[in-house]
C-alpha cells in the first residue's frame, strides 16, 4: 500500500509540475520530495502555493493516514542558490508540519519570527529560553493531566479571548480561567505585561516546533 501511495503521489506531482510549466521532475530523498517550480516573481510564487495546495488537498483524502506536508521557498533563486533555497523549503516545511492552523502548507515568506528562530544554530539557546519561559508549566502537565500548555496554545490562538480559548477547548470559561491564573503563578509571568506576553509567545513557538510531531508522511 504504501508503494501504490508513492507511485500515485510521484504521478500526481509529474501532472502538477508540467501544468505549472519549466519545472524539473521532483527528485526523492527518503520521506521527502524536492522539486524546482519557476517562480520569478511574487505572482508566480502565490500561483505555485495555490496549485500545491490544491494537489495536497486533492491527495491527503486517499492516502490517510499518511499527510502531505509542503514547505515552499521564496522565489527567483538561480542555479548558485538552490542550496540555500532547499534550506528554506525545509524550514517551511517544519512549521507546515508542527502548525495544523497552517492546513500543511507553508511559504518561507510566511515564516515571520519562525525565520528568526531557524537561524540561531545553537539549539541549546532555544532549549533554555523554553526551560525558562515555560520550564514549571511543562513539567506541571507532565506531573498531572496536561491541560496547561492547551490552554496557553488556545489563549494566544484566541488573542486572549478568554470566552473563545474555552469554546476551543470545550470547557467552561471559569476553568479557563483557574488555569491561566495557575500559568501566571507557575510561570511567574503576567498575560498583562506585554514584555511577559512576548516572551510566552516566542517560547510557545519554539516548543511547538520541537514538540509537534505529526503522523508519519510522504512528503
Amino acid at each position: 500500500r504504501l508503494q501504490d501511495c508513492r507511485e500515485r503521489l510521484q504521478q500526481s506531482l509529474l501532472q502538477q509540475l508540467q501544468a505549472l510549466g519549466d519545472t524539473l521532475s521532483p527528485v526523492c530523498q527518503g520521506e521527502h520530495w524536492i522539486a524546482l517550480l519557476p517562480a520569478s516573481n511574487s505572482l508566480d510564487q502565490q500561483h505555485n502555493r495555490e496549485a500545491m495546495l490544491a494537489l495536497l488537498n486533492q491527495l491527503n483524502p486517499s492516502l490517510a493516514p499518511l499527510r502531505l506536508y509542503l514547505g515552499l521557498s521564496t522565489g527567483g533563486h538561480g542555479p548558485e542558490r538552490f542550496a540555500h533555497a532547499l534550506n528554506e523549503a525545509r524550514q517551511a516545511l517544519v512549521a507546515a508540519q508542527s502548525f495544523p492552523e497552517r492546513l500543511g502548507v507553508c511559504s518561507f515568506n510566511e515564516l515571520g519570527a519562525l525565520e528568526l528562530l531557524g537561524a540561531i544554530r545553537d539549539r541549546s539557546l532555544l532549549d533554555q529560553f523554553v526551560d525558562k519561559v515555560l520550564g514549571p508549566i511543562i513539567s506541571d502537565d507532565a506531573r498531572h493531566e496536561p491541560v496547561l500548555m492547551p490552554t496557553l496554545e488556545a489563549w494566544f490562538q484566541e488573542n486572549g479571548n478568554l470566552a473563545l480559548a474555552a469554546q476551543r477547548l470545550g470547557v467552561h470559561r471559569n476553568t479557563l480561567s483557574y488555569r491561566t491564573q495557575r500559568i501566571e503563578s507557575l510561570s511567574g509571568n503576567s498575560f498583562s505585561n506585554p514584555h511577559d506576553r512576548l516572551n510566552i509567545s516566542l517560547a510557545l513557538l519554539i516548543w511547538r516546533l520541537s514538540s509537534s510531531r505529526p503522523a508519519r508522511s510522504t512528503a
